[in-house]
């Protein structure tokens, strides 16, 4: 069975100084291990090159900056509050309980065994890293990253400082010189072992050899169950945004701004479906001949249009109404023949006049409908022609 990858690891140690340089050990699968000192201005290329989102950071707080303390406290519920318990804290601590992060290590029974720190420090380191892009998973004491021996104890030499390991959930940091004061007076194992080359001439130490201290410590950190990112200091996962309430908002927006025209809409066709029935009833009743139609404005166009063309065209008593003026200028006597043609609307009069006679008679005595012309037909006959324009 293949062995499952494992998610790249960015392991910190903050200082005691919140504004000292941090150390950094990197490890991913494929690469060499890569490790170097965190200034503020910015993650080292060498770093940026290798860390992705889907890396592990785990943030390693100085033992110096953490209070460890184990309390017994008969009778409490199964789930605690902790503020209960940050009042025991007051008395061997220089901050108050208000100003102190504390997390529940492990508890058996009536036996509590806390870690705190003080949350401005916390703070202060969380806020670098992020200036820089740094985002922590998970944060623990330095010692607690140490590994667990059959022994009782283990110890490690990081920059000048003594980290020990004294029990699962308890440990301290020393320098070389305070190292041998703190072992006598507090309650040590029996057996302590030293990872590395150093070895403090302290009774009931024995070294161990390992490899480089920041890879011990981070391999520590990992498998441990301890994280103190909780309550106000615990990382958010990215806010993910819901689109099902956003366009549940536009739809009741829209429908407000789509209801007033939509109904309006509808009332306004169902006007229009009236007034256009009522238009079929009258005109039903003005022409019974006019077959039913949906589009009644239409069909009565139409059938007036046929009726139009069906009217019958002038005849020659119209002609002669029409241009009663001028007929009544020409002389009697001098009419000798008078024509009709009803298909071209043509009236032709010929009269015992030269054509120059007859030339004052031109419009405005004729019809504006009727087209007046004279044609010589002789040197004393004229033929005078009206025609009725077609349309």
């Amino acid at each position: 069975m293949k062995k499952p990858q494992s998610r790249p690891l960015l392991t910190i140690r903050a200082s005691h100084e919140a504004a000292a340089p941090m150390l950094w050990h990197f490890q991913a699968e494929g690469i060499s291990t890569l490790q170097g000192e965190l200034n503020e201005d910015a993650i080292p290329e060498l770093l940026r090159e290798h860390l992705t989102a889907a890396s592990e950071i785990i943030l390693l707080i100085p033992a110096s900056r953490v209070l460890f303390h184990s309390l017994t406290l008969p009778g409490q519920p199964r789930r605690t509050a902790l503020q209960p318990l940050l009042w025991q804290l007051e008395e061997s601590s220089l901050s108050t309980a208000d100003e102190l992060h504390a997390t529940l290590l492990q508890r058996d029974g009536d036996k509590f065994s806390l870690a705190a720190v003080d949350k401005s420090i916390l703070k202060s380191w969380l806020v670098r890293l992020a200036q820089v892009g740094i985002s922590p998973t998970k944060a623990l004491p330095d010692v607690l990253a140490l590994p667990l021996t059959e022994a009782g104890g283990s110890a490690v030499l990081l920059d000048d400082q003594w980290l020990v390991r004294l029990s699962p959930m308890h440990g301290f940091s020393a320098s070389a010189e305070q190292l041998p004061v703190l072992c006598q007076s507090t309650d040590t194992p029996a057996e302590i072992i030293a990872f590395g080359d150093a070895l403090p001439n302290l009774a009931g130490w024995r070294a161990s050899p390992c490899g480089p201290v920041m890879g011990l410590l981070a391999d520590g950190a990992r498998q441990s169950n301890v994280n103190l990112l909780s309550g106000p200091f615990a990382r958010r996962p990215p806010a993910r945004f819901h689109w099902r309430p956003l366009l549940a908002m536009w739809g009741i927006w829209l429908l407000t701004l789509t209801a007033d025209p939509v109904l309006n809409g509808y009332r306004l066709h169902r006007q229009a479906e009236q007034l256009q029935q009522r238009l079929q009833q009258q005109t039903h009743q003005l022409l019974p001949e006019l077959l039913p139609s949906a589009q009644p404005v239409k069909a009565l166009s139409r059938h007036l249009h046929q009726l139009e063309e069906r009217r019958p065209a002038p005849g020659l008593l119209a002609m002669l109404a029409e241009n009663q003026p001028l007929l009544n200028k020409l002389p009697a006597a001098e009419l000798s023949q008078m024509t009709w043609e009803a298909d071209t609307q043509t009236l032709t009069l010929l009269l015992e006049q030269t054509e120059s006679d007859l030339v004052a008679l031109q419009p405005p005595g004729v019809s504006a409908d009727i087209s007046f012309r004279l044609q010589a037909v002789s040197p004393h006959r004229t033929q005078l022609i009206l025609r009725r324009k077609q349309p």
